[in-house]
């Protein structure tokens, strides 16, 4: 028998959300000019030049060994700190590594020469991932603030232009952890955006955000390669599945155990548990081979109970990857509403063995609303931007509501609905619609609200 295979826990990669907040935003009206498309946050096609990113990248991370042991450590205690704190300037030395970074953004390429083909997926290391958030990402952000504070404007859009190049450069790489990190590595940047528009006389940036991309990675990929997550993580399917009857099943099976133990940690069952456990399973992976016509009563008695629960847990992520890499090509309400369904196969088959989780991508609806949250933020900057516009032919005042803009507003992408606005004297609030079936912790992170005034220049 195979009792280790029964330890069954959630295949889950936890979205990349921000908590929930309420940001305050002191805005200085400023005209919406096309004259500001000059103004870009990721480098034009054309600029581009032959190279890999990815080496420059690496390589910061081993040259900056000084830094890493000195300053990083310091880097929580920066981020705390006011944008404007001459501590930021004195004590974040970071010219030099971020030309660095500025020459990788040109970079047309970056292949991180992951072995994909070579090594079992569940395997795989990713050591650069630490470090990319310590200098792309917090690095990067701080050194933007600084030039904020200085007002060089100039140097603060270059900034956020390598942050954002150097994100993509990460987020086109077919792993699901990559791309949350590069989501993270994009927020930041986006956050010192609404840092960067509370400053006077700073440019209306809505035109400039109007050029980003709707996401800065191919979803199509990354998908594609989760959905090889477990068979190619199971060395006696390289060469694709035996015969039915072949016993090299069993070895699948405990390289399946042993892709689960090490993937996560599992709480032992006991062996009574353990035993109960295998029944179910057995049981249910009958009727479903069975049901879908994948094989008769009569075949399944020529074969191993290591076949038949390999078989149906095989099958059945197929089906439900092929169903999310689907649903991912709607547009994100759709969307959306698909993978509810998928989720709710994933958890019907759960309480049908009554195990404790499963190891089917559960989180699939969390991972479409993180790989989205990028192009709802920068719909969101847009709008704010437009706002700004209208206050500066207005004599400093809001709208009533956004159907007054002069400039196209934007809807959330996410649901498909305009933004919430409500103006109260000289105070209004810009929020995002709820999304449908969220869970508390999920309703609890996801939405984001500013509270806007109008400043004069």
């Amino acid at each position: 028998m195979f009792r280790s295979l029964f330890y069954f826990v959630a295949f889950v990669c936890v979205c990349s959300t921000s908590s929930a907040q309420t940001t305050t935003l002191e805005l200085f009206p400023e005209l919406a000019s096309h004259r500001t498309t000059t103004i870009r946050f990721l480098p034009k096609d054309t600029l581009l030049k032959e190279g890999n990113a990815a080496v420059v990248m690496l390589r910061m991370i081993w040259e900056q060994q000084t830094f890493m042991q000195n300053v990083v450590p310091k880097i929580p205690e920066f981020l705390a700190l006011p944008f404007d704190d001459p501590r930021l300037a004195k004590d974040f030395p970071f010219d030099g590594r971020q030309e660095e970074l500025y020459r990788a953004a040109f970079m047309r390429d970056a292949d991180w020469n992951y072995p994909l083909h070579e090594e079992p997926l569940a395997t795989i290391l990713l050591p650069d991932i630490q470090g990319m958030r310590t200098f792309a990402g917090h690095g990067l952000t701080l050194w933007t603030r600084i030039r904020i504070a200085k007002r060089d404007y100039a140097a603060a859009h270059e900034g956020i232009l390598t942050q954002l190049a150097c994100a993509r450069h990460l987020a086109r790489t077919p792993i699901l952890v990559n791309r949350l990190v590069a989501e993270s590595i994009a927020r930041q940047a986006l956050e010192n955006i609404e840092l960067l528009i509370q400053q006077p006389d700073s440019p209306n940036l809505y035109w400039a955000l109007a050029l980003l991309p709707d996401e800065l990675g191919d979803s199509s990929a990354f998908l594609q390669w989760e959905s090889e997550m477990l068979p190619r993580s199971l060395p006696s399917l390289r060469n694709g599945e035996p015969d039915t009857e072949d016993p090299r099943w069993k070895k699948i099976a405990e390289e399946f155990s042993t892709f689960m133990t090490v993937a996560i940690a599992i709480k032992p069952m006991s062996v009574q548990e353990g035993l109960a456990l295998q029944s179910r399973m057995l049981a249910e992976a009958k009727a479903y081979l069975v049901r879908e016509q994948l094989c008769t009563e009569q075949q399944l008695k020529n074969w191993s109970e290591e076949a038949i629960v390999m078989r149906w847990i095989l099958d059945l992520n197929a089906v439900i990857n092929g169903r999310i890499e689907a649903a991912y090509q709607l547009a994100p309400p759709l969307a959306l509403e698909e993978l509810a369904e998928v989720m709710k196969v994933i958890d019907d088959e759960t309480k049908k063995i009554n195990a404790p989780a499963s190891p089917f991508p559960a989180s699939c609806r969390n991972i479409h609303i993180s790989t989205h949250l990028f192009d709802r933020n920068v719909k969101f900057l847009q709008t704010i931007e437009a706002l700004r516009d209208y206050a500066a032919s207005h004599y400093n005042q809001l709208p009533k509501s956004l159907g007054e803009l002069e400039l196209h507003t934007p809807s959330d992408p996410l649901t498909g609905k305009p933004f919430l606005y409500e103006l109260n004297g000289d105070e209004a609030t810009l929020s995002t619609p709820e999304i449908s079936d969220l869970t508390k912790e999920q309703q609890q992170s996801i939405p984001k609200s500013y509270t806007l005034t109008i400043k004069k220049n």
